[in-house]
């Protein structure tokens, strides 16, 4: 994540980046994963919802509290 921070044209990359680590994410990790993506820097706020909205839909099937 630091990495990506650095990076100076960070909208043409996440759209290829994030979607590995959603669908790899194991269970336990997610917490942190949340975490890591709210503490980004130099991520549009906007770009922080929509990634976490992805993040519920990928991972609503593995929760009890769907």
């Amino acid at each position: 994540m630091n990495k990506f921070n650095r990076l100076q044209n960070i909208y043409e990359l996440k759209g290829g980046f994030f979607p590995c680590f959603v669908t790899k994410c194991r269970f336990g990790n997610r917490v942190q994963y949340i975490r890591d993506i709210c503490a980004l820097e130099h991520f549009f706020f906007y770009w922080k919802l929509v990634e976490l909205k992805e993040c519920k839909q990928a991972w609503v099937g593995s929760s009890a509290g769907a």
